[in-house]
């Protein structure tokens, strides 16, 4: 009776925070929202164990079973608006296996008609699945050829991935747990759903993800190819408008050496980790320098052991910009007034302790996060942003305001 009681509980505690765990689950990645709201959905969840934490300072995340029911549960939903016809046979495939089990069961004699239609049906879902993922791999090795507008390659470049990104959700929808119990007792079906299907989704999930890789590779280039195009665009626009201009090799030779000499630009190499190619080439470098350092080495004479005298005690002086971020916190979480971190990193004299505010805004913005809970809550951090005007997604934070919650509120 008591094991009945504290199920109807938990059910009953899922069904009252039913909207904080939706959320976490859709929009925040299995996580809840750090919020003074929150804490009684989570201290009533964490007495059943259906949110964890290692400790109090981390963030709260749905329970693996928990995450389980709700994948099983939306299951249906994302495999249907992912893709209707492969949704429609795999529907039509577990139709095909309920009625086998019901003809096994009566010992009918369509049970051999039933089997070879299960088979057909999964070869065929089997083929969907691969024809879906193949034409990734098609656009990848096209290129977007088919126009040359390198607007058009971008915008068509972030649709495909945008479909590439709701495949990849269809075949998550696909359980390995599932298909392994989906036969049951049922010898016949045994091979086709612990071996054939698991098998088949696994090589469509890789092909999907290196072909996702390829696509975010091309992407990257093309918007550097867009940058150097409206780079050449200008120049051709500014010479466009002086009908004498008349541009000729030639006339190279008669510019002074001083214009007619670039400056060198400051590049920084790296390598690519997934490129192949890139690897072998670092290899080679790698074990040609290492046979230089071999070949230039001398011995190193035996160092003089150091004494270090620890009878007197050190007395190391604090961080002057942590004591400063201490200081902000403190006056803030009184919630007396909003600060600039410019502001004081001007009033603060911060600047002979370092030359970057940028470095006083990360030990400011680091200090507020390493506080216990109880004090973050009551401290507010509102980052200013503006956009760099290269990429639409990347912005430059070039100040943080801190104010206590009190005063925001």
């Amino acid at each position: 009776m008591s094991g009945r009681v504290e199920a109807k509980k938990a059910l009953a505690m899922l069904n009252k925070h039913a909207d904080v765990l939706l959320d976490a689950y859709f929009d925040n990645r299995s996580v809840i929202k750090d919020i003074p709201e929150h804490e009684n959905a989570i201290r009533d969840l964490m007495k059943y164990r259906l949110v964890w934490s290692i400790d109090q300072h981390d963030d709260v995340r749905l329970g693996r079973d928990l995450k389980h029911i709700l994948d099983v549960a939306t299951s249906h939903y994302r495999r249907r608006s992912s893709h209707a016809q492969i949704a429609d046979n795999w529907e039509h495939l577990i139709m095909l296996v309920d009625q086998f089990a019901e003809a096994r069961k009566r010992n009918s004699t369509d049970r051999q008609n039933l089997l070879e239609e299960i088979e057909e049906s999964a070869a065929e879902l089997i083929e969907n699945l691969r024809g879906a993922v193949s034409h990734f791999a098609q656009f990848v090795a096209s290129g977007f050829a088919f126009t040359s507008d390198i607007e058009l390659r971008i915008q068509e470049n972030h649709r495909v991935l945008k479909m590439a990104g709701t495949l990849n959700d269809l075949l998550d929808t696909f359980d390995p747990i599932e298909l392994y119990e989906r036969p049951g007792q049922i010898r016949e079906l045994n091979r086709l759903f612990i071996y054939h299907l698991p098998r088949a989704i696994a090589h469509c999930n890789r092909d999907l993800v290196h072909s996702i890789g390829q696509l975010r590779q091309m992407l990257t280039k093309l918007k550097e190819n867009q940058h150097i195009s409206r780079l050449i665009d200008a120049f051709e626009q500014r010479y466009l408008q002086d009908h004498g201009f008349t541009p000729s090799i030639d006339d190279l030779v008669n510019f002074p050496a001083a214009l007619n000499t670039a400056a060198g630009l400051p590049m920084c190499g790296y390598a690519d980790i997934y490129d192949v190619i890139q690897e072998g080439r670092l290899g080679e470098l790698v074990v040609d320098l290492r046979d230089q350092i071999d070949g230039s080495t001398e011995p190193l004479p035996d160092a003089e052991p150091l004494m270090v005298d620890v009878s007197e005690e050190v007395a190391i002086d604090s961080d002057p910009l942590q004591d400063a971020a201490l200081a902000v916190i403190q006056v803030a979480q009184e919630g007396l007034q909003s600060f600039s971190a410019l502001e004081c990193y001007v009033r603060m004299n911060l600047d002979q302790y370092s030359d970057s505010p940028e470095l006083w805004m990360l030990a400011l913005a680091n200090q507020v996060e390493a506080m216990p809970r109880e004090v973050r809550h009551n401290i507010e951090m509102r980052f200013c942003e503006e956009a760099t005007g290269l990429w639409p997604d990347l912005l430059l934070i070039h100040d943080i305001i801190v104010q206590g919650r009190a005063h925001a509120a």
